[in-house]
């Protein structure tokens, strides 16, 4: 059995992550409360304990009482009209006074619970009428973008200046959920973090899948206790209350490490979500304390909207899938016509690939730059091999596309020369007939915010795993990798694959 201090950093946080309940804390973020409610009777079953700070009533009388005990009587009518609403993104927050303070209320149903998330109303920051108007004008901002890279430039700046953070910075992910922060706004004196990549391990993916489920994450103050629900097992569900969705879950120690060791007190993040796929977020630091109205951090999430349309329109992958898709037709007509020779050129157009092989009839014909031809018919031994089941382990009617083969195959370091990224399709169901599109190796230098290779900390004495405490700039070489396969050359492969088989 491995020792945990020979884990790669991935894996170490992955381990650690098991341990954490981060769907299910069983506390919540202090800045604000947390009701949860029977919906039938409109019963609060389950609670904060911090009512008595947020709303000045004490948790112990509202638990097992309706809550319209404790609203005042037009709040009362609005509360009841607006839980009638199937969609409580078009009425949040809902203005409402419980016995004379008011507090803007967040309502969302969740695994049939009604939970109301409760955040004080503070005078000088209750002005949303300014908030929409410069929401407004920031959106004029992001639809004057004319490319990609100026919309993010933009979006960033904006977000900036709507939420005053120290820091705002734009971080996209590759393939593998290694982060990059390609645009930065801050405010003067503020280190830049402009160009560094933070490892995949700062984000595990059971975090990732619950930013995925909601736009917005905010942390206001990290020096501030966490609050536990009362009780803790919800009498209906006979379970531990499922926060995933709240705005209020509490975080995770090892988060607030990491952040700490940044030197930074208050965080919001904005999810970017493209077809099921995070592809970044925007990512706000303060160093101390910020507290930040829910209507300004609604209007935020309608300028993220706005940008997610806007980069879709300007990294429009369908354009480019068009242009390369006139030379499906042609390659396809040679490959029937068991012209395989003749359709060299277009298959390597096709995908943007710089080498190929077709391997039809027993017979091998490469194009472009590709490994030898020895070395290229071990390869399709490998991936005809029923022993590995390597093409159809992802697709049912084969598919393979890696930009790293050799992370994937033993021995094919040999050739990442040519073959460091790897996209094959079988071209008959009955025979051993493939395309194998190549792209060769491609060493990029790149600047961590720390050592990637030592992303956690793990005590030797205590087995205790801790985020790094440097986020210094080191620098190292990415080998043994291609350029990515982009998802509409992907997809050309798929539909010549479909066509011809």
């Amino acid at each position: 059995m491995k020792n945990d201090l020979t884990l790669s950093p991935r894996e170490v946080i992955e381990t650690e992550c098991d341990k954490y309940n981060f769907e299910t804390p069983g506390k919540i973020q202090s800045h604000g409360a947390m009701l949860v409610l029977q919906e039938q009777n409109l019963t609060i079953v389950q609670l904060s304990q911090n009512t008595s700070k947020i709303m000045n009533i004490d948790h112990r009388e509202l638990v097992n009482q309706p809550i319209l005990n404790f609203l005042d009587p037009k709040s009362g009518e609005i509360f009841q009209k607006g839980i009638k609403s199937t969609n409580f993104s078009m009425i949040n927050p809902l203005r409402l006074s419980f016995k004379g303070t008011p507090c803007d209320v967040i309502l969302l149903r969740h695994q049939g619970l009604l939970i109301a998330e409760v955040e004080p109303v503070r005078q000088d920051m209750d002005n949303g009428d300014v908030y929409q108007m410069a929401a407004m004008q920031a959106m004029e901002r992001i639809q004057g973008a004319v490319f990609a890279e100026q919309l993010i430039e933009i979006a960033t700046s904006e977000i900036r200046e709507l939420t005053d953070f120290d820091r705002v910075m734009y971080y996209k992910f590759d393939e593998d959920y290694n982060g990059q922060v390609v645009s930065e706004a801050t405010v003067r004196g503020v280190d830049s973090f402009l160009g560094l990549r933070f490892p995949a391990s700062d984000i595990p993916y059971r975090v990732r899948r619950l930013y995925m489920s909601s736009t917005c994450r905010y942390l206001p103050d990290l020096n501030e206790p966490q609050v536990p629900i009362f009780p803790e097992i919800n009498p209906f569900t006979r379970k531990a209350l499922d926060m995933t969705p709240t705005i209020l879950r509490a975080v995770a120690i090892t988060h607030i490490e990491y952040m700490r060791n940044l030197g930074i007190n208050s965080s919001m993040s904005f999810t970017i979500m493209k077809d099921g796929k995070m592809l970044g977020m925007f990512a706000c630091h303060h160093y101390s304390g910020k507290f930040v109205p829910y209507i300004s951090r609604l209007v935020c999430e309608q300028i993220v909207e706005m940008f997610v349309m806007m980069l879709g329109q300007l990294d429009d992958e369908s354009s480019q899938a068009s242009r390369l898709g006139k030379y499906k037709q042609t390659v396809l007509t040679q490959l029937k016509a068991n012209q395989p020779s003749g359709s060299t050129n277009g298959l390597l157009s096709m995908v943007n690939a710089e080498g190929v092989a077709i391997y039809k009839n027993g017979k091998l014909t490469l194009g472009g730059y590709t490994p030898s031809e020895e070395e290229t018919l071990a390869l399709i031994g490998m991936l005809s091999n029923p022993s590995f089941n390597i093409l159809y382990q992802e697709d049912a009617s084969g598919l393979f596309v890696t930009s790293k083969l050799s992370h994937v195959l033993v021995g094919a370091e040999r050739v990442k020369h040519a073959a460091s990224g790897l996209l094959v399709i079988p071209i008959s169901r009955t025979q051993n007939e493939f395309i194998l599109w190549f792209r060769p190796e491609r060493i990029l230098t790149a600047t961590w915010a720390g050592n990637p290779d030592q992303a956690m900390q793990v005590d030797e004495k205590t087995m205790r795993v801790s985020p790094r405490k440097s986020f210094a700039a080191w620098q190292k070489s990415v080998e043994n990798s291609s350029e990515t396969w982009r998802s509409f050359e992907v997809q050309m492969a798929v539909e010549l694959r479909d066509a011809l088989i």
